[in-house]
């Protein structure tokens, strides 16, 4: 998902692939009292140093550099193996293709979970590595063919509704809402008490393909899904609960800035959430540290995204977006896994406490993680997770294209029925382009 441009969509960025690139504001509401589970004790390291070892790793891992040196520096003093990380700057995938081309491959590279069809071929089988029995369900599917895991994980992120704490409380909402007709009637009485029940920011496409998704991660979205809808035996007006996804937009519309939100943006959300002028908005994990900027002592949490009357299919959208691989045609293959399971072993240290960056393992301790990612996790180990954000098979472009019809339907220029039909011939145009 990370197809976001432009100086306004840098900020959709981390909405779409990895959240937290600095560490996050603390506050006296964002750390969990509790670890739910164990810090990881595993300092691995090999009994013998290899100083003639030097693996090389090409990793779209910007805004990790402070972690990546100590990574380097300590790996180098713990196995004597020197490890050379590169961060690319543009057009990632284009050098990594260049370079697998001219037999200068890396010996580790990243992948999101898009990209695995296209590179399955050229990664190691990892699945003797620590880390695959400690990563929660669904997390390893996109890395994974035929049995064989390809990548580990490493940036994790859940999408839903992220709700003032402060606000449900004076409102007399004792439950959060895992219903449709309890969001609903949680819309009514906050506004009965004088809250503005949601804002969000639909003149930004990254959002709307975010909401849009929901309906694909009911329905379950998988190859199969979308193979459907590519030979054209289903349609998007044939999904489960299209008709509910309209009624939750709705929803967000009504009790909130009505036909102004196709103008309002996330720029101007963070900030106006943080203020008090909602209670709820439609975002993820990302936007914790923005919010918490602007209000420390906020008291916040984040839920799953209500689309049915069945409280056990509302479940936290959650996504892997980064993965690490292994050249299979690398001579140091061995070193490489290694070098992983180590990593595995301190991605508490270097990647949760440093930058703030959420890892789909059990073995992650959530003392000091902001809420949002702390009731995540309580997602994601209860089994109350769906593997992606809906997204994750549309063909590529489509997700910018959505905009303006769903834009056109909050402005009232469009039913409806019409509005499906413009998503459609979008959805199949560039399904013919990609």
């Amino acid at each position: 998902m990370k197809r976001l441009v432009a100086v306004l969509l840098a900020i959709l960025i981390f909405a779409a692939t990895m959240a937290g690139c600095s560490k996050t504001p603390t506050s006296t509401d964002t750390a969990v009292e509790t670890a739910t589970a164990p810090a990881t004790d595993l300092q691995a390291s090999p009994d013998v140093k290899n100083e003639d070892v030097t693996i090389t790793v090409y990793a779209a891992t910007s805004g990790y550099s402070a972690s990546i040196d100590q990574i380097v520096a300590d790996y180098k003093a713990a196995t004597g193996v020197t490890v050379e990380w590169e961060i690319p700057g543009a057009d990632y995938s284009t050098v990594l293709k260049t370079r697998f081309a001219a037999d200068a491959a890396p010996d580790i590279f990243d992948l999101d979970g898009l990209a695995f069809a296209a590179w399955d071929e050229r990664c190691a089988d990892l699945s003797d590595c620590d880390f695959v029995s400690h990563a929660y369900s669904g997390s390893l599917d996109p890395a994974t063919k035929n049995g064989a895991v390809h990548g580990m994980p490493y940036a994790f992120e859940g999408s839903g509704i992220i709700y003032n704490k402060t606000m449900f409380e004076a409102a007399g909402i004792a439950e959060i809402p895992d219903t449709l007709d309890e969001l609903e009637a949680a819309c009514v009485k906050l506004q009965a008490s004088g809250y503005q029940p949601f804002g969000e920011a639909w003149a930004d496409w990254g959002f709307l393909m975010h909401i849009f998704g929901t309906p694909f991660a009911y329905e379950g979205d998988t190859p199969e899904l979308a193979a459907s809808l590519a030979s054209g035996e289903k349609k998007l007006a044939d999904l489960k609960y299209m008709d509910n996804f309209f009624r939750l937009f709705d929803l967000t519309v009504k009790y909130g800035w009505g036909k102004e939100s196709v103008g309002y943006n996330v720029l101007t959300q963070y900030g106006d959430f943080a203020e008090g002028k909602m209670a709820m908005i439609k975002q993820g994990t990302w936007l914790a540290s923005y919010i918490l900027s602007v209000n420390p002592d906020i008291k916040m949490g984040l839920m799953a995204v209500p689309l049915t009357n069945d409280p056990s299919q509302t479940k936290l959208m959650t996504s892997t977006s980064r993965y690490l691989c292994v050249n299979n045609q690398s001579k140091n293959v061995d070193a490489s896994k290694a070098f992983l399971n180590w990593l595995f072993a301190n991605l508490q240290t270097y990647f949760v406490d440093t930058l703030g960056i959420m890892a789909p393992y059990d073995t992650m301790d959530l003392t000091k993680v902001t809420v949002l990612n702390a009731d995540m996790f309580e997602y994601s180990k209860n089994d109350m997770a769906y593997p992606t954000f809906g997204t994750l098979y549309w063909p590529a472009g489509f997700e910018v294209d959505l905009a303006t019809p769903l834009q056109s339907y909050i402005a009232g220029d469009m039913d409806q029925a019409t509005t499906i039909a413009e998503l459609q011939k979008l959805y199949d145009s560039r399904l013919k382009t990609n």
